[in-house]
């Protein structure tokens, strides 16, 4: 799997820019020419787009759930839980789950439903 947040950082870089310069982690040797390294990126790209289809769940995928809890600053990684008590913590409103750790920021632009 693509490094995600290396695919979205340099799709905004690539978007922004009409030439590259400077670093690039697409080409060869770290400095591209313009369009050279950009079949790379929206091959990684489209490969992330591909996984957002229904398929099924690893259990190292499930592992990697993290819980917060209203109130908390804190987001867990859940490692042993009994998924019922989760349901019934989110349908009380008392816990939200994320598929990775999210930031500060993440948290703060998702409203509590």
């Amino acid at each position: 799997m693509e490094d995600r947040e290396k695919v979205l950082t340099w799709l905004e870089i690539c978007g922004k820019n009409n030439e590259c310069s400077g670093y690039c982690p697409y080409s060869e040797n770290g400095f591209g020419k313009y369009g050279q390294c950009r079949e790379s990126l929206m091959a990684d790209a489209y490969d992330l787009l591909k996984e957002q289809k229904p398929r099924v769940v690893t259990l190292d995928e499930l592992t990697k759930i993290y819980v917060e809890f209203k109130g908390d600053n804190c987001p867990i990684r859940l490692i042993n839980f009994d998924l019922q008590k989760i349901i019934m913590h989110m349908d009380n409103g008392i816990c939200r789950l994320w598929t990775d750790k999210p930031t500060d920021e993440q948290r703060k632009a998702v409203k509590w439903e």
